[in-house]
């Protein structure tokens, strides 16, 4: 019986062609469900040997996680690089939120003094 590996309608063209090479070159067999022409079917990969699904799990874990430690150096490195008006535009609520509170403490200093 097949197991189902990895929904592919939630993924990028990129990670599915990553993954579909990862089990190519793992010698995992697997084939792939299409959408449907209503999409009423599930697109997926599934496995064809239910032995593989521990190794299959553990690669497509660590593509993932490799994945996140790339995608959070580039972040890191684009915060970098943001001056503070580029900054504050990214975050409005920092925006709405210290704005107001500046004006009363400026309020309040001019007032009591």
């Amino acid at each position: 019986m097949a197991i189902r590996l990895i929904q592919v309608s939630s993924m990028s063209d990129d990670e599915y062609t990553d993954i579909r090479e990862l089990l190519d070159q793992n010698d995992i067999q697997y084939y792939v469900t299409p959408p449907g022409n209503w999409g009423l079917s599930m697109e997926a990969i599934w496995l064809k040997n239910n032995s593989d699904i521990q190794i299959s799990n553990k690669l497509v874990q660590e593509y993932y996680h490799e994945k996140n430690i790339e995608y959070s150096a580039i972040r890191e490195l684009e915060n970098k690089n943001k001056n503070m008006l580029q900054k504050l535009i990214s975050n409005p609520n920092v925006v709405a939120f210290y704005i107001p509170t500046l004006i009363i403490i400026l309020l309040m200093v001019f007032l009591l003094s």
